[in-house]
């Protein structure tokens, strides 16, 4: 269960001691390159003010209620009952995660103290998580499984599966491209902080907390906030200031173990580690915030984020998707057997499909996006004919002009009704 009370932050630290010396170098003082106090953020009440987290059952979340109500603030399941979500037992361990990833495989690992990355094995990486004598904070937030034997242990939330473009824009034929950002585990000791950030792309995410004990700062993406964050990104001296005191509205949340979090496109947060704790998730970039990840696309543009720290070949999908709405925007509807036929409609009709509101606005900002970008960066798939597409996105634009918002929210994805069209 989650909370956003003192008294619960209060309560969960009083179930994990520190010692002086833990709680000094857990909070970043002295000798490392934070200068201030994580524990004074982790006891402020101004945080507790504001509460930007919704609590939902996961029999409705789904892709009806995105259609209808949209998916722009932070949602806790305090179990995984009808999110489709399976996870392993709590007795699963790190030891578990080396077993099912291999040994062998390289790690990029966060000094946290000093705010370093360097490699270990999985092998070393559990050694050190294992040692009850660490004298180090270390972090592993970047263990992508998709291609190991740990992913039959996780089955993704199933409305993430049918709104994820990774899955039903990108061209199945080209797996070896494909977006790898969907399987995440975060293995992280007591003491751990991710300073604020935006996932990559604007791209949502969902974390399930099997271990420990996590605590999230909040801050909303208003374009405020957007704009005061790519300031305080490019600064040298950001690690002085604790975005969540510059931002007017700040909230902190205490996630357990069994929690899952969804959070929105374009989201600012950071995450401190109160107990060791072993964590799952994905991010998935979809149909219903393409301008709110647009926006966090041009916001990364703006602080040089290295291209290795953004969405995989982003350009890429956004050309994959225009492609599906423009291109794909009617189905076949097969007709009676005994329906006249003619030589133009050889027993079927097209039936029109409409789209949200947000989808609508999102594939104009997509086009807009792509037309802006520098020739070298636009990254046209070499099976799309770009001249074509954005030619036939005028008549398009104007077909879906009036679309109606009842039918297209009918619990189907637009992008899964294309699939499973075309297989």
């Amino acid at each position: 269960m989650a909370s956003s009370s003192s008294e619960t932050d209060n309560k969960s630290q009083s179930s994990t001691p520190y010692s002086s010396y833990s709680l000094r170098n857990k909070t970043y003082a002295g000798r490392n390159k934070f200068y201030f106090r994580v524990q004074d953020k982790l006891d402020a009440l101004r945080y507790t003010r504001f509460n930007f987290l919704r609590t939902m059952e996961g029999k409705d979340f789904t892709i009806a209620y995105v259609q209808n109500h949209g998916f722009t603030s932070p949602i806790l399941f305090e179990n995984t009952d009808g999110l489709g979500l399976c996870v392993p037992s709590e007795e699963f361990s790190v030891n578990d995660v080396c077993l099912h990833v291999g040994p062998n495989r390289i790690l990029d690992v966060i000094d946290v103290t000093k705010q370093v990355n360097f490699n270990m094995t999985m092998d070393e990486w559990t050694k050190y998580y294992t040692d009850e004598k660490k004298d180090k904070i270390l972090n592993v937030i970047s263990l992508e499984f998709s291609n190991t034997n740990l992913a039959d242990k996780i089955q993704i939330p199933t409305v993430v599966e049918e709104l994820d473009w990774a899955n039903y824009a990108w061209p199945g034929h080209l797996k070896e491209g494909y977006p790898f950002v969907q399987r995440y585990c975060f293995m992280s000791v007591e003491g751990c902080y991710t300073d604020f950030h935006i996932n990559v792309g604007g791209a949502s995410a969902w974390y399930y907390i099997l271990k420990g004990i996590k605590v999230f700062w909040f801050i909303s993406p208003t374009e405020e906030n957007i704009i005061i964050y790519q300031n305080w990104a490019l600064t040298e001296k950001k690690s002085r200031k604790f975005l969540g005191d510059i931002i007017k509205e700040c909230s902190r949340v205490s996630f357990m173990a069994g929690d899952t979090v969804f959070i929105p496109a374009g989201w600012i947060y950071a995450v401190y580690t109160r107990m060791d704790s072993l964590m799952f998730g994905g991010k998935f970039l979809h149909s219903f915030s393409i301008q709110k990840q647009i926006r966090i696309a041009y916001a990364e543009e703006s602080i040089r984020l290295p291209r290795e720290l953004r969405y995989p070949r982003f350009a890429e999908m956004l050309w994959y998707v225009l492609e599906h709405y423009v291109e794909h925007d009617s189905i076949k509807i097969c007709l009676a057997v005994d329906a006249p036929r003619t030589s133009t409609q050889p027993g079927y009709t097209l039936e029109h499909l409409h789209i949200t509101k947000p989808e609508y606005g999102g594939i104009i900002a997509i086009v807009q996006y792509l037309f802006f970008l520098p020739h070298r960066e636009r990254n046209i798939p070499p099976s799309i004919d770009a001249i074509q597409l954005v030619s036939n996105f005028a008549e398009w634009r104007e077909r879906h002009l009036d679309d109606i918002p009842e039918r297209a929210a009918d619990g189907i994805s637009f992008l899964k009704k294309l699939h499973q069209k075309i297989k």
